[in-house]
């Protein structure tokens, strides 16, 4: 191409309209030059030569790019070729120095105007190419400043965004800003959220640019950045009012997404095809939220990756201001919007590549914008608690937002060299010695970054004297501890990448190290705000100074979304999962127990009753149930402790399976040796069954509600008296078929029923809300509503398959030794009396063989109307749970007194009626009253398994208090020794309410206020929002009453 206009014309290809632009361009350029160089030959005082001046000439005409970048060394934004290099230029930028002007528009509002104004030059396409295109406007020189100029345009900045605070209120107040629709109460909260949750990701928006045009209606504001705001800040809501629309998986401010969606998506709309810079920041906002948030990830990957591309197309990622160079030069102000929407699109990159285990977009090899912000206002801003507290309120502490955001960005630098050299596609055959100085060399840069941290971001750990953090500071900490565990998680035993066994230990001893230090993150965290966990929260210390995040008020919020008829239609979706499916496996069980105690009566007197086939006497077949019962103790911890690990479903299955098989083999026992072993055997294969369901049911329902499916499980116990008396009844009359007597045929067809719906039970019992398999009955939105319903301390489905802190805290909580001591008590009188009551009901003479086995129906109707009645009653929340207990158990002794006092058969038989009622009815308000004291998934296991193991001990004492030398006057010693452990257990439970007490108050009050909420269509009262807020969930009730029992 010729380098001057005289150049004669010759004859070439046609080229690209693009490429004959650039060459006009450059043509014109040249003239300029031409013409320049030759007035300053012509000035008097530059006497020049002509061969030095001809030599200067042909110079300047060969490099026309240099003489471009002359006249334009004012307008470059920085002079660092890298951030690496240095933080100690910026460049000289064209601006006039104005004093703040307010624009008065007709409608009387009042704007604040940019103080630093740019080029007036008309707008023109922009597009950036690099050094490879031949249309590359990459500048070569850059002009540096001075520090005093520095130090001024620091301080234009911060006047700025000083006074632009200022103007927020003058221009809501003369409603010049603009809400799109959104009511400016709503709208004005919605903003003042997300700029106080941008701590951790930095300034996406720079708030002075963006308020100042939501007024003006300027560039750096657009409807579809407000909308993408909006959309990311509704999470934060707390609110009920503000969050009624939902979408599908119950994400607050749908509606705002909808718009944003309209705005981009529209038939009119250029968002997609032009790059915009508030494209890109509602791109990355809504990205981050729907990653985060929505779990919607592929959609926020694409959304990334447009924001990215646009961000390349404008030629930000070069120096901060190569974007929009056509437009003329650019002020302070764009450079700093530049570099905050650069760095924040690196470090979302950086995080999403890590979690999505995908090639970064951004790396650190193609950038060269400086790590260096300008406007230090949001530093030493003073840190306000929105979002999390309760109750917001400024701290005297400074937020250091803009220092915690420059260490983000540098951390972030590290984090693409973890990515490209650790987990890169290509680095799995890179050697083994090169891995491992890369390696050591990222963990040097880490440490360094670690020992370089300002000291107001630096916090030690172990230090006692900690009193104040911020939550982004922690946030930053963890991140740097992730990140070493993320540099050196390859290189242990089983990782991906070669080691040495020396290299090994080291990388575990690495990746320990950063655990331990998360963990002391945590529990810092925890103390002063607020963890969530898969959308749930741990309530922080009542300390009133420390910074708390209103998880409860949180959940209500979310909740609340919910009608009652939506929480009715769930929670019917759970009972007919589980009420039916329990309460049969639980009658299954129960009529082995009841018939175990039926054979021995069964062809009594008859050379094919079990006691005369096997040799054995009354007291000895006693030792039936005792031996069932010791081995179900025995195994009934280690059999609900693999319950998380298994799942629910594969263990139950194996429960009812193996018990099934155990419990038909009994048929082919020759001797009382061989009845005892199968017994033990029996104890064995079905421990774990009952205390494994309850724990299950603690993952599904309330501790208010868990009423509902033990009066299920209890109600359908019962008739397996019913059940088992008919079932003996009609065996019977099988004595001698096939060879086999009537006891035989009773164990054989028990087990064959067991083992067949043992089927059932594998594929119909669910296992947790959250499971995989309950995806396919239960919305996404459904699931996150089971739990999010639950008390703080119930189990969970992400909870760790087993935790031995859990363990530890159960047995050193006095509480479960009380409810251990009451159950045994209660149990020792009524499994004697239920081992007994055949017995019992025969001598009394009202009917013969085999029509005696009927006179067992009447305690067990009755028993199974009155756990109906006692699931109503509760429901009610009339009285509190132990209130209730305490009036059982006065009716349990009266009668057992009876029962203890006069031998006359009538009163015997009412008193066996309604005893064996009382203590069936015992264990509805007990079990739902102990739910609500278990913590976390393997203590509620070990603690439901471990109560139930030891309360059985009942179980073995109470059948072998019924000795035959008692038998002469209707077994009364061992009936008075029963009423004095029913007693006992009054006492017993009087204790246990006074160590519960506080939880029991806050369950009956919070029910109370549920059963308000149901009448008025809604699943929370109003009132029940700040109920739950004083207690959270029983929460503080359950603190309390630790404290008092401690």
């Amino acid at each position: 191409m010729p380098s001057q206009p005289a150049t004669p014309i010759r004859k070439r290809k046609l080229r690209v309209s693009a490429a004959c632009d650039f060459c006009r361009r450059r043509k014109s350029l040249n003239a300029k030059t031409v013409a320049s160089v030759e007035k300053t030959a012509r000035m008097p005082h530059e006497k020049r030569k002509p061969e030095e001046e001809n030599a200067r000439l042909r110079q300047s005409l060969q490099h026309p790019q240099d003489a471009l970048q002359e006249t334009q060394a004012a307008i470059a934004a920085d002079t660092i070729s890298h951030h690496d290099q240095g933080i100690d230029s910026y460049d000289q930028p064209a601006y006039e120095e104005h004093e703040p002007v307010d624009t008065d528009h007709g409608s009387g509002h009042v704007v604040s105007q940019p103080v630093i104004h740019v080029s007036s030059e008309p707008p023109q396409e922009v597009a950036y190419h690099g050094p490879s295109s031949v249309m590359s406007n990459m500048p070569k020189k850059q002009q540096q400043l001075s520090q005093s100029s520095m130090t001024q345009i620091k301080n234009q900045l911060l006047a700025d965004a000083t006074r632009q605070r200022q103007m927020e209120v003058v221009n809501l107040n003369n409603d010049s800003l603009d809400f799109d629709g959104v009511s400016p109460e709503l709208g004005m909260r919605l903003l003042s959220l997300f700029w106080n949750r941008q701590y951790y990701s930095g300034t996406i928006v720079y708030r002075p640019a963006f308020m100042r045009d939501m007024a003006c209606g300027g560039r750096y504001f657009s409807k579809l950045l407000l909308n993408a705001i909006y959309f990311g800040a509704s999470k934060s809501l707390t609110k009920p009012e503000d969050v009624r629309s939902s979408g599908p998986s119950g994400q607050r401010g749908w509606s705002f997404r909808n718009k944003f969606d309209s705005y981009l998506h529209a038939s009119n709309s250029e968002a997609l095809w032009r790059s915009e810079i508030t494209t890109i920041q509602a791109l990355l906002i809504v990205s981050d939220a729907l990653f985060t948030w929505c779990d919607e990830r592929s959609l926020s990957w694409h959304y990334m990756g447009i924001a990215v591309n646009m961000i390349v197309d404008l030629g930000i990622h070069v120096d901060g201001s190569a974007g929009l160079r056509s437009k003329g030069s650019c002020s302070p102000e764009d450079i700093e919007v530049y570099r905050r929407l650069f760095w924040s699109a690196y470090t979302f990159d950086k995080v999403q590549s890590i979690y999505q285990g995908r090639p970064s977009r951004l790396k650190d090899i193609d950038n060269s914008v400086p790590i260096l912000f300008l406007d230090e206002y949001e530093e030493y801003e003073l840190f306000n608690t929105l979002t999390y507290s309760a109750t917001p309120q400024q701290l005297s502490r400074p937020t250091y937002a803009v220092s915690t955001f420059r260490e983000l960005c540098q951390l972030s630098i590290i984090m693409d060299r973890i990515i490209q050299s650790i987990y890169s596609e290509k680095s799995s055959s890179t050697s083994p010695t090169e891995l491992s100085n890369t390696r050591q060399f990222i963990q040097t840069a880490l440490e360094n970054w670690r020992m370089s941290l300002p000291s107001h971001l630096s916090i030690q750990l172990d230090s006692p004297a900690i009193t104040s953090v911020l939550p982004h500071t922690l946030s930053l900490l963890s991140m740097y501890n992730s990140m070493v565990i993320l540099l050196h998680r390859p290189f242990v035993s089983d990782g991906h990448h070669q080691s040495t066994s020396s290299g090994a230990g080291q990388a575990f001893s690495y990746c320990a190290t950063a655990a331990l230090e998360i963990d002391k993150i945590l529990q810092l965290y925890q103390k002063h705000f607020y963890i969530a966990v898969d959308g749930d929260g741990i309530e922080s210390s009542e300390t009133p100074n420390s910074v708390r995040n209103d998880a409860a008020t949180d959940r209500a919020a979310f909740l609340a979304t919910f009608t009652a008829e939506e929480d009715k239609a769930i929670m019917r979706k759970v009972d007919w999962r589980f009420l039916w499916l329990i309460g049969v496996i639980y009658l299954i069980k129960n009529v082995d127990y009841t018939n175990a105690a039926s054979v021995k009566v069964l062809q009594v007197g008859q050379p094919t009753n079990v006691l005369i086939q096997l040799g054995m006497t009354d007291d000895q077949y006693n030792w039936v149930q005792s031996i069932y019962f010791i081995s179900y103790i025995v195994f009934e911890v280690p059999s609900n402790l693999v319950l998380k690990k298994m799942q629910p479903r594969n263990w139950q299955f194996r429960i009812m399976l193996t018990w099934g098989a155990v419990l038909a083999c009994h048929a082919a026992v020759k001797n009382k040796e061989g009845l005892y072993a199968a017994r033990f055997v029996l104890g064995m294969m079905e421990a774990g069954m009952f205390p494994g369901i309850a724990a299950q049911l603690c993952s599904w329902y309330r501790s208010d509600e868990m009423g509902k499916p033990i009066m299920w499980m209890f109600a359908f116990s019962n008739c397996s008296g019913i059940v088992g008396s008919l079932l003996a009844y009609g065996i019977s009359y099988m004595d001698g078929l096939q060879g086999l007597s009537a006891w035989q045929w009773v164990y054989l067809l028990e087990g064959i029923i067991t083992i067949l719906f043992s089927g059932v039970v594998y594929f119909v019992l669910p296992d947790y809300p959250k499971s995989p398999r309950s995806s396919s009955w239960l919305t996404p939105r459904e699931q996150e509503y089971l739990e999010a319903r639950l008390s703080e301390n119930a189990p969970r489905t992400s909870d760790a398959t087993f935790s031995a802190s859990e363990v530890i805290a159960s047995l050193r909580d006095p509480r479960i030794w009380s409810f251990m001591l009451s159950q045994i008590l209660i149990n020792l009188g009524g499994y004697g009396l239920s081992w007994q009551l055949p017995t019992v009901t025969t001598s009394l003479g009202f009917a013969g063989l085999p029509r005696n086995q009927l006179l067992n129906i009447p305690p067990a109707g009755c028993s199974v109307l009155a756990i109906i009645f006692a699931g109503w009653f509760m429901k009610r929340a009339y009285v509190t749970r132990p209130a209730f207990i305490m009036a059982i158990c006065a009716g349990c002794l009266a009668f057992f007194i009876v029962l203890a006092s006069t031998r006359d058969k009538y009163a015997v038989y009412v008193a066996c009626v309604f005893g064996t009622m009382f203590y069936a009815v015992f264990f509805i308000p007990f079990w739902a009253w102990r739910s609500a004291t278990l913590v976390g998934s393997t203590g509620t296991a070990f603690t439901l398994a471990f109560q139930s193991s030891v309360g059985q001990v009942g179980g073995v004492i109470g059948p072998q208090m019924f000795q035959s030398k008692y038998a002469y006057n209707g077994y009364k010693v061992p009936f008075a020794i029963c009423s004095a452990a029913i007693g006992g257990g009054w006492l017993a439970s009087a204790l246990t309410w006074w160590l519960t007490r506080n939880v029991e108050w806050d369950v009956r009050r919070i029910r109370r206020l549920r059963i308000k909420a149901e009448r008025e269509g809604k699943v929370f009262a109003d009132d029940d929002v700040q109920v739950i807020n004083e207690r959270n969930f029983y929460g503080k009730g359950l603190k309390r009453d630790e404290e008092a029992a401690l």
